[in-house]
């Protein structure tokens, strides 16, 4: 995690290359909140990353790809 700025985007998947990851910790706390009210969120497992989506956008997609 990052100290820099959110941009309010993200990517998630189950093989993200954990080498080059990074998010900023706003991000992260933006998009914790958003799953508690996304159903396909709960009970899974998922790597997070900075990205172009929007957040509730990418947690709408399948989080396994």
């Amino acid at each position: 995690m990052t100290n820099e700025d959110g941009s309010g985007g993200n990517k998630t998947g189950t093989a993200l290359d954990r080498d080059v990851i990074e998010i900023p910790r706003e991000d992260v706390a933006r998009t914790l909140i958003a799953m508690l009210e996304t159903e396909n969120t709960y009970e899974e497992k998922f790597e997070l990353a900075a990205g172009e989506k929007l957040v509730d956008e990418s947690l709408e997609v399948s989080l396994h790809s």
